[in-house]
């Protein structure tokens, strides 16, 4: 039986359990972004064919609850899910910095922020233009 001998480079199989279990929660938070992206999106773009089509047909854009609304409420849970994602993940990211030879960082953090303060400007375009309306 060949004797295990661990070198200083080698890592631990603790190291790289916790190695695994960082970039699944980076994978996860991801994933998070992803979601909370394409409802901002799609509640962007929503609101943006309902505007086409009150300018076209030249009629009284409907009220705060209908589908401009709607498409407004998705951007805004799409930023809360952001957030919320955002914030669970930076406090995960906090457990980890006790563990030896790691002090993670983390890109889908650094992204998801930036994605957030870039997708707060959909949902403030749109209430100008329901307030405009």
């Amino acid at each position: 039986m060949p004797s295990e001998s661990s070198s200083p480079d080698t890592p631990s199989q603790q190291e790289l359990a916790v190695e695994r279990t960082l970039i699944a929660h980076e994978r996860t938070q991801m994933a998070w972004l992803r979601t909370s992206l394409a409802m901002i999106s799609f509640g962007f773009t929503l609101q943006q064919f309902f505007e086409f089509l009150v300018q076209r047909e030249g009629r009284k854009p409907a009220s705060l609850f209908g589908p401009r609304g709607y498409g407004l409420a998705m951007m805004l849970m799409g930023l809360l899910m952001l957030a919320l994602s955002s914030v669970q993940h930076a406090q995960t990211l906090r457990r980890f910095k006790t563990a030896p030879g790691h002090k993670p960082f983390s890109l889908a953090l650094l992204f998801a922020f930036l994605c957030l303060l870039l997708g707060a400007l959909a949902p403030i375009a749109t209430f100008m233009e329901l307030t405009r309306a």
